[in-house]
């Protein structure tokens, strides 16, 4: 980096609409405990009691609904956890989208020590990659998310396909229909 370069980035974190976007971020609403939601979503996904129901067990139906139930609880927390970090995404990322637009302009004289447009705009990148970095494990959650609830929606089909052959065979009082 050149010194004005260095200068400019200095300038600019001095900035009173930069200072904002990095107090939001400590802030309570933007403030994400990423580990412990992480831990949550892997402690929801490995409780899941579907996988521990067994056809042959003498409680079967009733561990069976219990699972059903369970699977439901999960979904919705996932659900709510997707939201709240949906919601979080959308707001930072318009966030860093008016800060980026807004220092292009305000800075736009001093931002001419690089040649072209690109230059400039990752000058400006790099500058609020902490911001980017934020949205990307806000991103890496939600994917996270998607797989668990991917996970139970195949799983809640197989139970209903399982439901369906048990009232079959029920229905011919455990004879196979050919």
């Amino acid at each position: 980096m050149t010194i004005e370069s260095t200068t400019l980035e200095a300038k600019i974190k001095k900035n009173k609409r930069y200072k904002q976007l990095v107090e939001n971020l400590g802030s309570d609403r933007y403030n994400i405990p990423f580990s412990v939601m992480r831990t949550e979503i892997k402690q929801l996904h490995s409780g899941r009691m579907l996988s521990q129901t067994r056809p042959t067990s003498p409680k079967f139906g009733r561990k069976f609904i219990e699972a059903a139930q369970v699977e439901v609880s999960v979904r919705s927390r996932l659900t709510e956890m997707r939201a709240t970090l949906t919601h979080i995404q959308s707001d930072f990322k318009s966030a860093i989208d008016h800060l980026h637009d807004y220092l292009c302009v305000k800075y736009s004289d001093r931002l001419r020590i690089f040649k072209t447009i690109k230059e400039r705009d990752r000058f400006l990148t790099a500058i609020l990659r902490d911001f980017y970095e934020y949205l990307r494990k806000i991103d890496t959650l939600l994917a996270e998310i998607a797989f668990v609830v991917e996970d139970i929606d195949k799983s809640g089909y197989a139970m209903k396909s399982m439901v369906d052959l048990y009232s079959v065979i029920f229905k011919n009082e455990g004879r196979i229909v050919r």
